[in-house]
């Protein structure tokens, strides 16, 4: 779980008001150590991707689309992840009791199994032929909590899934750190695959708790992150975000257009290689049950992909 913020000299070096670009922004570097960051990304990979109440976006295709044909939409609030994702690929079926999860509980994630085919697809640069078989490849974002309708621009009280205790924990003691508050409420994990991946410059101003920040946490690799004005007409300002790092976006920098047009290959560093500020303990740390090879294979993983979380309030 997350342990307590450090005190607040160590904060002070680490939490770093940007007002100068973007009243309300605060970049937090090396918020996680490396240990942390490679934990934090095993528990959302192993233990909570497929978790019931979890979305991704191919079981958000397949329950739009081809399931959703053959069964009402309250069943499809009853699948099992694995049955959605395996059913978007077209790899599996299933049968009438699969499909409505009265089966025996789903094996674990589809995500980190997946994991080692990853590694070897990536290391081929994505034969095309190849690339058809890996579902972290093809997965592009997870969402907890309340689940964000992209063409309504809408939460719903009614699509709504838990949020893990200690994911919350982490977001809170970095808004702490940061001399905020929020009670998270909804979280999107994005996977960007390298540096074709990109997300467009938009407005996060759908929940009604505007004056509450976004807590966003980056792991893997770097990236570079855009932040304009009230309109597409404002030229950006840019900013590295590497693994460890969290932004809190607050005040005026909530209405503000922002994206990420970049990621940047081979910039995941392995352990005992962090240069500073990551060789410094984290100003919060996470941890969960782990052998140490998982963290080999989560840090095999990160050398390849990003991963962000966002958590945020709706209401």
């Amino acid at each position: 779980a997350a342990e307590d913020v450090k005190s607040a000299s160590s904060c002070a070096a680490r939490v770093l008001p940007l007002d100068h670009i973007c009243p309300g922004l605060v970049i937090v570097r090396g918020a996680l150590d490396a240990q942390s960051q490679r934990l934090l990304a095993l528990y959302l990979l192993r233990d909570v991707s497929h978790q019931r109440g979890v979305r991704s976006n191919l079981s958000h295709a397949a329950a739009s689309n081809e399931i959703a044909n053959e069964i009402s939409g309250d069943d499809c609030e009853h699948i099992s992840q694995e049955t959605l994702v395996a059913s978007a690929l077209g790899t599996n079926r299933g049968t009438s009791e699969q499909q409505r999860g009265t089966c025996a509980p789903p094996r674990p994630s589809l995500l980190w199994d997946d994991r080692m085919e990853y590694v070897r697809l990536r290391k081929m640069h994505w034969r095309k032929r190849a690339n058809a078989s890996s579902v972290l490849r093809k997965t592009r974002w997870l969402t907890l909590g309340y689940h964000y309708d992209w063409t309504a621009r809408s939460y719903s009280d009614t699509a709504r899934g838990p949020i893990p205790r200690r994911l919350a924990d982490l977001c809170t003691d970095i808004a702490r750190a940061c001399n905020s508050k929020f009670v998270p409420e909804a979280a999107i994990v994005n996977f960007y695959h390298g540096k074709s991946d990109t997300l467009c410059g938009h407005l996060d101003d759908v929940e009604e708790t505007q004056d509450r920040p976004i807590v966003s946490i980056s792991l893997g690799l770097n990236a570079i992150f855009l932040i304009g004005g009230t309109t597409r007409d404002v030229l950006p300002r840019a900013l590295l975000l590497r693994s460890g790092d969290a932004l809190l976006m607050a005040g005026e920098s909530r209405r503000r257009y922002h994206g990420v047009p970049c990621v940047l290959d081979d910039t995941f560093l392995a352990a005992g290689e962090d240069e500073l500020p990551s060789q410094l303990p984290g100003l919060v740390r996470f941890s969960c049950e782990h052998t140490d090879a998982e963290v080999q294979d989560v840090e095999a993983l990160l050398s390849y992909m990003r991963v962000n979380v966002n958590m945020r309030q709706v209401h």
